[in-house]
């Protein structure tokens, strides 16, 4: 780290937040803490509130500050608070002089908490506020953690749910922002664009990785990752859309066309699946080399022809459990993209769909077209080979097609 980056730490970090934001923050703030006052003074001794009402403030900040960081959810909150204060209890009663005590209780409220999964920072507050405090908190013994710990969490919950919810803007829990997505959202309106959706498990590799508490949550991350893509996407690709790309000459099969036949059109016109679509031209599924192999590989027969030559049979008898049309076959729902979304919000798609074969249609869902990744790579091939040339930048041997 150089000097003018090391100095530069210290200047104040700019954020997005709105002034009329920032004044609820702290009317929240204001509220909540008046009334922990209030109910601290009812059982504690005046030289004790201040101690124990110093954690709340510091939880305060983060309520109603950052109320969408991991830090200052609910469990967080709650948690971090009582089992900090056990341990503060356990060791202002169990080990002589305030000092080893102390630090002690702070040093195993940090560990507590990281072991349950509830860190939060003003914990170690209260965790030292129950060694320091006077002769009447320590007379409450356990009970501390109930009167008035407990009923000073309750009040700060409640004002957090309460005042953060007030804010167009904002949503306490942040687990509440899923709900009012689904519960908000129009499945027959288009959506903006693809975003990727980060698997929980590949997340949390990557932060052990990392080897340190990373305050962003998982759905935080992934909204910054994807608004982040988005400025890519307009940087460098413009705005090429899947009807610049897409096939527009798609065979298609209807529900009733006999698996014979479709596997007949794709062996014909040398492709690996096909919209199934109504007489209205909406999409009803995609049919796919792999849909006819999960059925044909459990049919006796010594040869992986001979099987297919036995699936692709009519059957003679009015009953049968074998899939004898692309109704049958498809796979449903289907995956599908608009003409107008942005190429790369295919990439997405035949990644975590699996899928080589996916239609376009228009804004009444019809089909318009077809794309495969084939179209994808031609596509970004050609863009960054005039991004290159626009730009004065020979383009990478490892870029070109064969």
């Amino acid at each position: 780290m150089n000097a003018k980056t090391f100095l530069k730490s210290f200047w104040p970090i700019a954020d997005n937040v709105s002034l009329r934001e920032k004044a609820i923050s702290g009317l929240a703030g204001l509220i909540a803490i008046g009334l922990v006052l209030a109910i601290s003074g009812h059982f504690l001794s005046a030289a004790d509130v201040p101690l124990v009402v110093a954690s709340m403030g510091a939880s305060a900040v983060l309520l109603f500050g950052v109320p969408n960081g991991p830090l200052s959810q609910p469990w967080p909150l709650v948690g971090g608070h009582l089992i900090s204060g056990a341990v503060g209890v356990s060791c202002g009663q169990w080990i002589a002089g305030p000092v080893l005590a102390g630090a002690l209780a702070v040093a195993g409220a940090i560990f507590a908490m990281y072991i349950i999964r509830c860190l939060h920072p003003p914990g170690g507050a209260t965790a030292l506020a129950a060694v320091m405090g006077g002769d009447q908190l320590h007379q409450l013994g356990f009970q501390f953690l109930v009167t008035p710990l407990a009923l000073n969490l309750a009040i700060m919950l409640a004002a957090a749910l309460l005042l953060n919810n007030l804010l167009p803007r904002r949503c306490y829990p942040a687990a509440l922002h899923s709900l009012k997505r689904r519960s908000s959202a129009d499945t027959h309106a288009p959506p903006k664009r693809a975003e990727i959706v980060f698997d929980k498990g590949d997340l949390s590799a990557a932060m052990q990785e990392l080897g340190f508490y990373v305050d962003v949550s998982e759905d935080d991350l992934s909204r910054i990752y994807n608004h982040t893509l988005a400025a890519v996407q307009r940087k460098h690709f413009g705005e090429m859309l899947c009807r610049e790309i897409m096939t527009t000459e798609v065979i298609t099969a209807e529900y009733a066309t006999p698996a014979h036949d479709v596997w007949m059109l794709m062996v014909q016109h040398g492709i690996r699946g096909m919209p199934v679509v109504d007489r209205k031209g909406f999409v009803l599924g995609v049919v796919a080399v792999a849909d006819f192999l999960k059925h044909v590989s459990d049919l006796p027969g010594d040869s992986w022809s001979a099987r297919l030559r036995t699936f692709l049979r009519p059957s003679r008898n009015e009953h049968t459990e074998k899939p004898e049309y692309a109704g049958h076959l498809m796979s449903k729902p289907p995956i599908t993209v608009f003409e107008d979304q942005h190429v790369l919000d295919l990439v997405s798609l035949f990644y975590r769909k699996r899928v080589h074969h996916i239609p376009v249609i228009d804004r009444s869902r019809r089909l318009a077209g077809i794309v495969t990744p084939k179209h994808l790579v031609y596509a970004l091939h050609a863009d960054l080979r005039f991004a290159g040339e626009r730009q004065g930048t020979p383009v990478p041997q490892s870029a070109t097609i064969g």
